[in-house]
């Protein structure tokens, strides 16, 4: 019950910081296609990695993103799309002080075979 309740916490934390981010995008600009975009991306990221924030490794990353790769038809361009939003997310975490160092900052370039 604690453990379930523990992570339900985890996914209200997330929620509210992502919502945040969100704002602050629209705020800069981005297009209401862009703030989906980047939400449904990053709520999927959140919602399989089911950590804190601040517990998001540059590891636990690299598996999601091999994971995604694997468990759908997402090319390359999807892929590195995909770590470009993330790379945006947790710069824009760095910035506003809810971590200290973004974990993606390691994850280069996706390249195109």
């Amino acid at each position: 019950m604690i453990e379930q309740t523990k992570k339900q916490e985890t996914q209200k934390n997330n929620t509210d910081i992502l919502n945040k981010f969100i704002s602050s995008k629209e705020i800069e600009g981005c297009s209401t296609r862009t703030l989906n975009y980047y939400k449904d991306n990053i709520s999927k990221m959140l919602d399989t990695i089911n950590l804190p924030i601040d517990e998001i490794t540059t590891e636990i990353l690299r598996n999601y993103l091999a994971d995604y790769k694997s468990n759908s038809s997402a090319g390359m361009i999807t892929i590195d799309n995909i770590r470009r939003t993330l790379s945006s997310f947790f710069a824009w975490l760095e910035n506003e002080d809810y971590i200290v160092k973004s974990p993606v900052r390691r994850i280069h370039k996706v390249k195109e075979t």
